[in-house]
């Protein structure tokens, strides 16, 4: 009987387990599957989409059961004419049941994220109920700080503070100081500190000798924090190590890398490019994360087989973004876990150069998916397209082939096949953001 996954205890969502929320929501997973891959327990993750859920409700949406509807007068004038067909009041803006039978969504969802990506998401006029990971981080930040702002103190402890503390700290003295020497205040020193911040005595910053000397303390930043668990996980994993490794290795490097949509979005695409032969795959990742990744990674080996994955993505160099953070997950094979899929190395900080060739390519995803571009409209299949025309591109680098013609030659005919590739004719080359908004437009 196998033992029993431990959950952890006593840890607050992050962003980056909010993110993983929405993304397993979108996919249509159960709240008991989410809450399996984050280790918490259902009710936990229950709890916070119903906490951090955003609403949005279209005044103007037609009543779902006007069809039906036979009611009259509800506007109290004695009318005798069915509400539905009054041309002078509106009847969902007088009728009580109106708002209810708009939260009676037909298929019976709680959460809309599955739906966003389909195209009845826009004309549907029900409610709409949106687990959003970056919002959802704002609103459950906002409600910690709510709960800690203000003073459990009376208005008789104010007078007293203000009475004994104020003229003392117009002396000079310290904080730490008037509490020691009046323990009848009964409040700690940062309290004070606080009061005196919030302006809530006689005396202000200015009494307070060092406070406005003092620098201000640099804040958590993530980045920062992910660029040490960075520094350690990628021990014999550096650019320097890379190029040990390939004085003696002679095969194929792919270059990974990823193209941001808009900043407050968290989809993404998670480019592979093959250097020498200019090739470049695409896939959609619904956040900006390292799990998106390692998901991305799975789905690619399911699609490929683990011996086809070693052959087309044996080793793979990669920038020091936060998406890349998990590199056990990169490496291990779904299929097999004992077995390693693929060997990743990290460039040096800052030197993109280092990977100059995926960097350059992305140039002709940018023709189509201009920077800025919200990328959450887009399925795989719209990528995949994408990626189609841009690799039936002939490149003056290549002597006038294109990267299809140059990549048959090193790259199983199966691979094709299964990711779903077909070369374009020149003819029929399209890098221009009309390609899919054609296809957009028609969902």
């Amino acid at each position: 009987m196998s033992k029993r996954k431990q959950r952890r205890k006593c840890r607050h969502f992050t962003l980056d387990d909010r993110m993983n929320i929405a993304s397993g929501l979108s996919d249509g997973l159960s709240i008991r599957d989410i809450a399996y891959r984050l280790d918490v327990s259902p009710s936990s993750v229950s709890r916070e989409i119903s906490r951090n859920l955003t609403v949005s409700r279209n005044p103007t949406s037609i009543c779902p059961r006007s069809n039906k509807c036979a009611k009259k007068d509800l506007c109290n004038k004695g009318c005798v004419i069915r509400c539905k067909d009054c041309t002078k009041v509106k009847c969902i803006s007088v009728c009580p049941d109106y708002p209810a039978l708009l939260d009676e969504c037909p298929k019976g969802l709680a959460v809309c994220n599955s739906c966003r990506r389909k195209g009845s998401f826009n004309t549907c006029g029900y409610t709409k109920r949106l687990y959003l990971a970056k919002t959802a981080d704002k609103m459950a930040a906002s409600r910690a700080s709510d709960t800690r702002k203000g003073f459990n103190l009376t208005g008789e402890q104010f007078s007293l503070i203000n009475e004994v503390a104020s003229p003392l700290l117009l002396k000079g003295q310290s904080p730490y100081t008037i509490i020691s020497n009046h323990p009848e205040l009964d409040i700690s020193v940062q309290t004070l500190y606080r009061l005196v911040e919030c302006g809530e005595l006689s005396a202000d910053n200015f009494s307070l000798r060092t406070k406005l000397s003092r620098k201000p303390r640099k804040g958590f930043h993530p980045r920062r924090a992910t660029g040490k668990i960075l520094a350690k996980l990628k021990e014999g994993r550096r650019y320097e190590d890379y190029l040990k490794f390939m004085e003696t290795y002679d095969g194929p490097v792919v270059q990974m890398d990823t193209v941001i949509g808009k900043q407050d979005e968290g989809a993404c695409l998670l480019t592979l490019h093959m250097p020498e032969v200019h090739f470049q795959i695409a896939m959609i990742l619904d956040t900006h994360t390292s799990g998106s990744v390692v998901n991305a990674f799975d789905t690619l080996e399911t699609v490929l087989g683990c011996d086809l994955f070693k052959t087309v993505f044996p080793v793979i160099l990669t920038d020091n973004g936060p998406e890349f953070t998990d590199i056990t997950g990169m490496e291990r094979s779904c299929i097999d876990p004992s077995a390693k899929r693929t060997h990743i190395f990290f460039c040096d900080p800052n030197r993109s150069d280092q990977k100059g060739s995926c960097e350059n390519n992305h140039k002709h995803i940018r023709y189509v998916i201009p920077k800025g571009t919200s990328m959450e409209p887009y399925m795989q299949e719209d990528i995949n397209l994408m990626m189609c025309h841009i690799n039936s591109y002939a490149r003056k680098s290549l002597y006038g082939k294109t990267p299809f013609q140059a990549a048959k030659n090193i790259l199983p005919e199966d691979f094709f096949l299964l990711m779903g590739y077909e070369e374009i004719p020149a003819n029929g080359v399209n890098l221009t953001p009309s390609l899919l908004k054609s296809r957009i437009s028609q969902r």
